[in-house]
């Protein structure tokens, strides 16, 4: 972000082109070993006890390649994190939060140090937290969640609930804020911002022809609103049904469904409409990398060369 030219740093950041990352804490580090996570049906729990069911469950459920820093590296700027209190049994300590797919991955608090070590050696760039699904929460343990994220990624760094058509980088950059941090608990004068303001319609289809009118259907909804009143995620992803991992078990969802989507969705915004493409904000693919990231960010300028990851 460091890089784009002042026309579009002056810009509400809802109205940038912004590289994300699905589940992106769904990486190798899923733990098999580990239960099958709180976010399946208690029957997928229970088939899951099984060592050989989780190992079906893993190559299915990991999204990722890289590890969140190594995204961030990539240009990724907007992290999906799924954010679980997992049972007594699983939990290290009290204050143990981890990101899930199906299974358990990544410490919250580790995942947190990364991005906070992203920013001190990038002191420009600024990341979109969006935690839009808390699993087994309650008050109190929400209230620690935010304690942790807080306490990690410090206070002055997180940038206090605005109006997202005044929310742009140089106002982020002037006030010293690195992070926005969404959340699906809303609440007064918070630094969590609430989900209602980024919308991200679930296309909850496997295949591919189907998920680009889905994803064109959704910009043309967008382009109703003149103003850009909030962020906006375009899922680029197919989700597999239950026939699809039962015929395809011994596959994976990169061999037999992201790797098409990613392509498809990639060539997609390359085509979309001119009136359409401003209306792009946040787009989120499985298995990213640096072309993925360099191919979203190119849709901010008229010279798609001109613009690099940093």
């Amino acid at each position: 972000m460091a890089s784009l030219p002042p026309e579009l740093t002056s810009r509400p950041i809802c109205s940038l082109k912004i590289p994300g990352s699905h589940d992106s804490g769904a990486t190798q580090s899923l733990n098999q070993k580990l239960p099958v996570a709180n976010d399946e049906s208690a029957s997928i729990r229970r088939l899951g006890k099984a060592p050989c069911v989780r190992r079906g469950i893993k190559r299915w459920a990991v999204t990722q390649s890289y590890s969140i820093r190594e995204q961030l590296d990539l240009g990724v700027r907007y992290l999906d994190l799924r954010v679980s209190y997992p049972p007594a049994k699983v939990r290290e300590s009290s204050s143990d939060f981890r990101l899930i797919h199906a299974l358990y991955g990544p410490k919250l608090q580790d995942v947190l140090q990364e991005v906070v070590d992203f920013l001190q050696t990038n002191t420009k760039e600024v990341i979109l937290l969006d935690m839009n699904h808390l699993y087994d929460f309650d008050v109190d343990t929400y209230a620690l969640l935010k304690s942790q994220i807080i306490k990690v990624l410090g206070n002055a760094r997180i940038c206090p609930v605005n109006l997202p058509n005044k929310t742009s980088l140089d106002y982020m950059w002037t006030n010293g804020y690195r992070v926005i941090i969404f959340s699906p608990v809303n609440e007064e004068a918070s630094l969590f911002w609430p989900s209602t303001l980024i919308p991200s319609p679930w296309p909850n289809t496997n295949k591919v022809n189907s998920l680009l009118q889905i994803l064109e259907s959704e910009l043309d909804t967008r382009c109703k609103s003149c103003d850009p009143v909030a962020f906006f995620v375009s899922q680029g992803v197919l989700t597999p049904k239950a026939s699809d991992v039962v015929r395809k078990w011994f596959s994976s969802l990169r061999s037999a469904l992201s790797q098409t989507a990613t392509k498809r969705v990639l060539q997609w915004l390359a085509t979309v409409a001119e009136k359409k493409k401003e209306k792009i904000n946040v787009v989120i693919l499985d298995f990213v990398d640096e072309q993925s990231s360099s191919e979203i960010i190119s849709l901010n300028g008229p010279n798609p060369k001109s613009i690099s990851i940093r």
